[in-house]
């Protein structure tokens, strides 16, 4: 307990740890979803490098302010088509949303279809936001 002794916050997990400094610096600004699949992708990247950190061959990531930030399934809602039916509308974390896929060249558009008839679950995304813009990373 970091209240009861001043190193407290190290007598808990690797994990846990980072997400308690996560959520403390970021507490009412991120949603709790994405501070928990961020530190997962944190962990993550560390746990793959760490040899190479030891090692002096690699040292730590520098994150900009535009980097993807993974969210999980469960903040999405009611994907539907829209009127036009080329595109999708969504919610995320309650927030509308609507795809412009344009002359979609890749699956986005059949993969889309796919969780919307229930064939395809969707586990994980990301979502970047760079110059106005929002991207869907699925």
């Amino acid at each position: 307990d970091e209240k009861k002794e001043e190193n407290g916050i190290l007598k808990s997990s690797r994990q846990n740890t980072t997400y308690r400094l996560l959520s403390n610096h970021f507490k009412g600004q991120i949603p709790t979803n994405i501070l928990s699949y961020l530190n997962n992708t944190l962990i993550s990247s560390f746990n793959k490098e760490k040899v190479a950190y030891w090692k002096g061959e690699k040292s730590l990531r520098n994150y900009k302010k535009n980097i993807p930030l993974p969210f999980g399934a469960e903040v999405i809602s009611k994907l539907s088509h829209t009127s036009d039916g080329r595109n999708f509308c969504f919610r995320l974390f309650q927030i509308p949303l609507r795809t412009y896929l344009g002359k979609d060249r890749s699956d986005k558009k059949v993969l889309l279809n796919r969780v919307l008839n229930s064939t395809l679950k969707l586990r994980s995304s990301q979502i970047q936001l760079d110059q106005g813009k929002i991207f869907l990373l699925a």
